[in-house]
């Protein structure tokens, strides 16, 4: 009999002890119910841990509102609905309530980011970009994107979304100790490679990106900007960051998990109506939740938009302060009213390739982001 136990094991990605534990746990079971109650224990514990024990930091993971914890255990979260919006585009019957909540999905983010397209049934981010690269790229097209060393993210490298769709990636150049874009070399680079696409927005912005005079220097050869708002996104929606659809960039991405505080999620915005960049099919229930924080965002309009983000900016602010009187350096946002994260140069944190030690607002970083999860403090 063919041996199989090292192939397989070549292939398995997962932690194998992991897996060992688990395959103990369910031996030890004498039943179906005994099996439901080990995985139930286990979701409790996670429960107990990250929700009540631990101060939770990583971006994806901003606070929800008990609004989008309620949707996400809405029945319409278990209804699929592939196609678009309207009897004639689904594909399954049913779905008369899901194209209303569906309809003002779209229509909030249209609001929310003054675009004439909208569309909200990424499962993530990540895919967003797949779609912004399949939509205004072709295999084999140079783009040119920011290198992790820089605050860049996989899914606009070779390693992500933009590697999947066979683009020849040029790295857009950074100044290394202020982790800016370097217009003087980029003006230079851009035209030698004439890249289709230009990707701006990192997991590390420290300072809002010249996304005007970079849309204007690809224009002379058909170029487009890309801007992937993962972070940012909740900030742009609140008016308290740059505006990337109204400073050159013809599509949008964002995470609807981080700074817009909804669910695990993606969402993508643009005006241009040709080339169309929507997902199709899709079938992606979960985003249905994104509708509570659009309309929180959305509420009010300017004073009260603004107000709905402003407690993270504040919490941020707070952060830094703190930290400095421990003696831990940290770099702010330029360009903001207040920072929208903190990134602090912790004793023994991983350090930024990029950026140098205790010069100006130069720091080592490991990404913090702060969000408020009590009510804002008096003005």
């Amino acid at each position: 009999m063919h041996d199989t136990s090292k192939s397989e094991q070549a292939v398995e990605v997962h932690d194998p002890d992991m897996l060992a534990q688990a395959r103990a746990v369910l031996n030890a079971c004498q039943s179906g119910q005994a099996m439901q109650e080990a995985v139930l224990a286990a979701v409790k514990r996670n429960e107990h841990w990250r929700g009540e024990q631990c101060i939770n930091l990583l971006a994806p993971e901003a606070p929800t509102s008990p609004a989008v914890r309620a949707l996400l255990a809405a029945e319409v979260g278990i209804r699929a609905a592939e196609g678009h919006i309207g009897t004639v585009n689904r594909w399954f019957a049913g779905t008369r309530y899901i194209d209303e909540i569906e309809a003002l999905c779209v229509e909030l983010l249209k609001r929310v980011f003054r675009a004439r397209y909208a569309d909200h049934r990424l499962v993530a981010s990540m895919l967003g970009n797949l779609t912004a690269y399949t939509a205004l790229t072709d295999p084999g097209d140079v783009i040119m994107s920011i290198a992790q060393p820089f605050g860049g993210h996989s899914s606009n490298r070779s390693d992500g979304p933009a590697g999947v769709r066979g683009l020849k990636i040029v790295d857009v150049p950074m100044d290394p100790t202020e982790l800016v874009v370097d217009l003087d070399v980029f003006r230079k680079t851009a035209p030698l490679v004439r890249p289709k696409l230009v990707a701006l927005g990192a997991s590390l912005t420290l300072f809002p990106f010249p996304l005007q005079e970079m849309s204007a220097i690809v224009a002379d050869w058909g170029g487009k900007l890309f801007f992937d708002g993962a972070h940012q996104i909740g900030l742009i929606a609140g008016g308290q960051f740059q505006d990337p659809l109204r400073e050159g960039a013809a599509v949008m991405t964002g995470s609807a998990g981080k700074t817009f505080s909804g669910p695990q999620s993606g969402i993508i915005v643009w005006d241009d109506p040709s080339p169309d960049p929507r997902a199709d099919p899709c079938h992606l229930p979960r985003a249905r939740g994104d509708t509570s924080s659009e309309s929180r965002s959305r509420a009010g309009g300017g004073r009260r938009r603004n107000a709905r983000v402003r407690p993270t900016l504040h919490d941020a602010d707070r952060a830094e302060c703190a930290s400095a009187r421990r003696g831990v350096s940290a770099a702010r946002y330029s360009g903001l009213r207040r920072p929208e994260g903190l990134y602090a140069d912790a004793p023994g944190a991983r350090r930024c390739p990029g950026v140098r030690r205790g010069v100006g607002r130069r720091a080592d970083v490991s990404a913090c982001q702060y969000y408020h999860q009590q009510k804002p403090p008096p003005e």
